[in-house]
């Protein structure tokens, strides 16, 4: 049974759960950034404004209005001549609709360099955003029995690490490298703010006020609009929320009094954040050993729950305790000691590290010990060391 296992479909599932988390080039700003940045002066909005990006599978965003050349009585901020570099500046006439903005890049986006995104209308020297933006909205035998067990749970262990990996190299593709920071957009950016009901209204942010924010509704920008978009920084590493930690490494297995086999182990663990620092995951470990001087060998399945506080860092580094606890399910036997096919409890605890790398996403060191309770072997600590990625 186990030679007809094939791979290739869950494999191919997997990958189509991945797929959707392909990254888009709109971004939403989070409804208390919204409410920061009503109280910034208008032309100041655009220089520093928290977003989260978007997946492939958002709502399609209705096209703003393209940015028309500007008017021949434009003029420079003090009212003489033609605007001079640096200047950003509303027109000073009274145009007969909403206010027109002559656009030389504002001063204090001189040094952050060519926009991540440019827009695929680039303003010229002299462009403006002609006419505001409607609000009118849219839709939208004993040996023999072993050795066969042995074969179906090899398979087994195979198929959950392969498609542990494949969603784990697809969430960190998507979720652990969206862009979760600051960006820079002219001040007159369209912001699209869609509502609960499916309605979409278009809104310059210098224009937005208190009476526009819904808590309902969501507030979008595209980095394909406007003068384009730039990044100034990622956030530091979130991980309040719901977690996803994969990885594999080295470790000891106690398989009797005198024995302990050196192998292989991969761990899966899914949960949350509770605060930045304390979180709580449930754990599925698999994993196999061999003993080099006899054909005894072992495979393991574990499930249980860890809790795990992250107290302490020195910049990018992140450490504190792990502890956990379980039920794991055990078949080893060969050489010179007994078979063991049996269920007993176990207990792990040691120190889980981390590396930000992104927002979402950090590389992890775990070390420890494990226990086995019941046992006669329950007062033997056996190490284990693991590498794997965390993504929040």
């Amino acid at each position: 049974m186990a030679r007809g296992l094939h791979l290739g479909p869950i494999v191919a599932v997997a990958l189509l759960v991945s797929l959707p988390g392909c990254l888009a080039k709109s971004y939403e700003i989070p409804s208390d950034e919204l409410q920061r940045l009503v109280d910034v002066p208008p032309m100041e909005r655009g220089q520093a404004v928290h977003v989260v990006q978007q997946f492939s599978t958002a709502p399609e965003l209705r096209p703003a209005p393209a940015w028309a050349p500007a008017p021949a009585e434009a003029t420079s901020a003090d009212g003489q001549g033609e605007p001079q570099s640096g200047d950003a500046v509303y027109a000073p006439y009274e145009p007969s609709g909403p206010p027109v903005y002559v656009f030389i890049m504002p001063p204090l986006y001189m040094g952050f360099g060519p926009p991540t995104y440019v827009a695929r209308q680039p303003l010229q020297r002299g462009a403006v955003a002609g006419g505001g933006f409607s609000s009118a909205g849219v839709g939208g035998g004993a040996t023999a029995a072993r050795g066969d067990a042995k074969g179906a749970a090899t398979a087994l262990i195979a198929a959950a690490v392969a498609v542990a990996l494949v969603a784990t190299i697809g969430i960190a593709a998507s979720e652990g490298a969206r862009y979760d920071g600051i960006v820079a957009i002219h001040p007159h950016h369209p912001v699209h703010l869609l509502s609960a009901g499916g309605r979409e209204r278009l809104i310059g942010l210098d224009e937005l006020t208190r009476f526009d924010l819904d808590p309902r509704a969501t507030a979008v920008i595209s980095a394909e609009e406007g003068a384009g978009l730039w990044q100034r920084g990622r956030a530091p590493l979130d991980r309040q929320g719901f977690t996803w930690q994969f990885g594999g490494g080295w470790m000891m297995q106690q398989v009797a009094a005198d024995r302990a086999l050196s192998g292989y182990v991969f761990h899966m663990n899914f949960g949350g954040f509770f605060t930045q620092t304390l979180g709580a995951v449930l754990t599925f470990d698999v994993g196999g050993a061999s003993d080099p001087y006899t054909p005894g060998d072992m495979w393991f399945a574990r499930y249980g729950a860890d809790l795990i506080w992250l107290p302490i860092h020195l910049g990018l580094w992140h450490f504190g305790p792990r502890v956990g606890g379980g039920m794991q399910y055990i078949n080893t036997g060969g050489g010179d000691w007994a078979y063991l096919s049996t269920t007993q409890p176990f207990l792990t605890f040691g120190v889980e590290s981390e590396i930000a790398m992104t927002t979402r996403l950090a590389f992890s060191v775990r070390a420890g010990g494990l226990l086995q309770p019941g046992t006669p072997w329950a007062n033997t600590l056996t190490p284990a060391v693991q590498l794997g990625l965390n993504i929040y």
